[in-house]
């Protein structure tokens, strides 16, 4: 049956090659880390969540090799957590049922057209770089009419702007002049 060890070194200030190292108990090393003298030192946990098998150990190291440590551990047991609720299956295995099938071809959705998805996002990034060479009068055009939050008229939108309903409208076009030039542009 696997015992849990505690290891402490004697000198804190010792260096890996001259360590000498004191074995507690439980008890004495639960009193040692709740004192002045274990304020402040860092101990490494070595356990076996494997097997369970092999000795549990609490080892003294240094800041950098305890944080390494307990980067590696953290990542581990997120590993482990998520592994819980995941279940690995290969796609290329045969389903029955009638024809026999790969698994890939059951979980295929035809539904979705990968040439369309591609066209969308570059049409979404070509409107965020013609949006981005719109000047910030031009900004304030567009942002007034169409993301104020409510539907609002030329004349409305030119007045918050401070201009006509025929200056606001004639501005309007030239944005979306420049905008279409922006977008259709044959590449």
């Amino acid at each position: 049956m696997a015992k849990t060890i505690y290891l402490v070194k004697k000198n804190p200030e010792s260096k890996k090659e001259n360590t000498e190292w004191m074995q507690m108990s439980g008890e004495e090393f639960y009193r040692f880390t709740h004192s002045e003298e274990g304020k402040g030192r860092y101990f490494i946990h070595l356990t076996d969540d494997v097997g369970y098998e092999a000795d549990e150990i609490y080892i003294e190291s240094g800041y950098e090799e305890f944080y390494s440590w307990k980067q590696e551990d953290n990542r581990h047991r997120y590993l482990v957590d998520c592994a819980k609720d995941t279940m690995i299956i290969s796609s290329d295995v045969p389903v029955t049922g009638g024809e026999e099938l790969l698994l890939i071809d059951t979980i295929q959705d035809e539904s979705i057209s990968i040439d369309e998805m591609i066209v969308h996002k570059e049409m979404l990034k070509k409107l965020r770089e013609a949006l981005a060479s719109l000047s910030s009068d031009e900004v304030a055009i567009i942002q007034t009419l169409y993301f104020s939050g409510r539907i609002v008229t030329e004349a409305e939108a030119g007045k918050r702007l401070g201009m006509s309903q025929q200056a606001f409208n004639y501005r309007k076009k030239k944005i979306f002049s420049k905008l279409a030039k922006f977008l259709f542009v044959k590449s």
